[in-house]
């Protein structure tokens, strides 16, 4: 029953998903993953909402269940949509702090990673672009929730482009070849031993799987945020693929992330000092393939985009070379399938209800851009002013210019 109510969810049949988690919740009353993803259908109101509801499970839940951080999560949640912002981040602490403890998970290795990427990947390296020439491939970046689900909209949104959906296919193919390399290659690390690896055949084998799920589209969509970290594998296996970062303000990209009951991965998500060090790994990564890399990947501010929406699409389109429509604003049609966290959100008109979202939690937060700040990250002077007609294009215009033979 959970199953069913996630399929009818991702296709956007919000009461035929709650109808299917009555079912499943008259039988567990405590499933915590069910009232989580209850909660995430809609925004709740202050007149319809499942707080009262929540707690009362909360006070009869057994002492030895493991469902209670996801009713927090979901309580977290309905609280902040009615706008008890104070109760609503108690009730996130209990969650993560309780979810933290459930699992093990290393913050260090996982940033250490990242950094030996950026340490094999030189300029050089990434400039050996020998690999597989189709120019179909389009990629969409960045952390979680920083509004690459609506970047994927809007660049799907004429049918020239396919939402092949987060593919694990690109990392899956990159770690096969690499343990193949490092079988007959003696090398510090995996990043240095994926120097090795046939980036051509990584290149076919990726196309030919992604392809398929594509039904075949000459463009297909790959939005996997985590495919941050393969940005130079990519510019050698796929040298003509495009490349976009999404970027959205630190402290609320941060935030966003850390409400989120995460299901598989993210384990950095739950305690705010690891968010903040991943977080801070992310964007030194990202930075380096800007550095060693020029004119390669297009940098999209979600502030920008949803103030902009027209502007910075047409960017996209151009990019990609995509012939540009004005049916891409367009909402999505009730047939599409979104399977992320933003399957609700992406199906509305495009808004500005998630900009600056971390203002009603700045104390509670304070730590974490302390931390960043000491990074130098700060935050987007763009979450904060209205933009003006034009500005959007400019902007972006002076951070990243086109790779040779973008469409203009």
């Amino acid at each position: 029953m959970y199953e069913l109510a996630m399929a009818r969810h991702f296709r956007g049949d919000a009461p035929g998903a709650e109808q299917a988690l009555e079912c499943l919740l008259q039988a567990t009353p405590h499933a915590g993953p069910a009232l989580y993803l209850r909660s995430t259908l809609k925004r709740q109101s202050r007149q319809d909402n499942h707080i009262r509801d929540l707690e009362q499970r909360l006070a009869t839940l057994p002492a030895a269940s493991t469902d209670r951080p996801g009713i927090l999560y979901a309580l977290a949640k309905e609280l902040e949509d009615c706008g008890d912002h104070t109760r609503s981040f108690a009730a996130l602490t209990l969650a993560t702090r309780e979810k933290r403890a459930s699992y093990t998970y290393d913050i260090r290795s996982e940033t250490a990673a990242l950094a030996e990427i950026a340490q094999a990947y030189t300029q050089e390296q990434c400039g050996n672009g020998t690999g597989h020439t189709d120019t179909g491939p389009i990629f969409i970046v960045g952390m979680p929730r920083s509004g690459t689900t609506l970047c994927e909209r809007l660049l799907c949104g004429t049918g020239q482009a396919v939402a092949a959906g987060e593919l694990h296919i690109f990392g899956n193919e990159l770690t096969r070849h690499t343990i193949a390399a490092a079988s007959h290659t003696s090398q510090p690390n995996n990043a240095s031993a994926s120097l090795h690896i046939d980036f051509r055949a990584l290149g076919q084998r990726y196309v030919h799987a992604a392809r398929q799920i594509a039904n075949g589209s000459k463009y297909f969509v790959d939005k996997l945020p985590g495919n941050f970290m393969f940005c130079g594998m990519i510019a050698r296996a796929l040298p003509q693929a495009r490349i976009i970062h999404v970027t959205r303000d630190p402290l609320d990209n941060c935030y966003a992330i850390h409400k989120t009951q995460f299901f598989d991965g993210c384990g950095y998500a739950c305690d705010l000092t690891e968010l903040g060090d991943y977080f801070i790994a992310y964007r030194r990564l990202m930075d380096h393939w800007q550095n060693v890399m020029p004119g390669k990947i297009l940098e999209v501010s979600y502030e920008d985009l949803v103030r902009a929406p027209r502007d910075q699409s047409r960017r996209m389109y151009a990019w990609c070379g995509l012939d540009w429509n004005d049916k891409a604003l367009l909402p999505p049609p009730p047939s599409a399938t979104f399977s992320t966290a933003s399957a609700a959100q992406v199906r509305e008109p495009i808004h500005q209800r998630s900009l600056a979202i971390s203002r009603n939690h700045l104390q509670q937060l304070s730590g974490l851009e302390a931390r960043l700040a000491a990074a130098g990250i700060h935050r987007h002077c763009s979450s904060h002013r209205p933009l003006q007609p034009g500005q959007a294009t400019a902007d972006m215009e002076s951070r990243t210019k086109p790779s040779p033979g973008a469409t203009a």
